[in-house]
């Protein structure tokens, strides 16, 4: 049995979690895609595409925001 007093087990416990979710999820959403008409899978797909790029903004926004934090605490 691991030592659970080792440093980074519970952020490695963390991770394993979040990635275990994210597997869930999208595991569930092939599944319930399944059963979608063709017209609804077109549909899907459009949304999809549109919640891709608003996370790409969000992702390409707090890069900015992290950069220029970072330059201005050099100041």
């Amino acid at each position: 049995m691991t030592d659970q007093t080792k440093w980074g087990i519970p952020e490695v416990q963390t991770r394993n979690k979040i990635k275990k979710h994210q597997d869930d999820n999208f595991n569930a959403a092939v599944k319930a895609s399944k059963a979608l008409t063709r017209l609804n899978l077109s549909h899907l797909i459009h949304r999809l595409e549109k919640v891709l790029k608003d996370k790409e903004e969000i992702y390409e926004r707090e890069a900015k925001e992290r950069a220029d934090k970072k330059i201005s605490s050099r100041d």
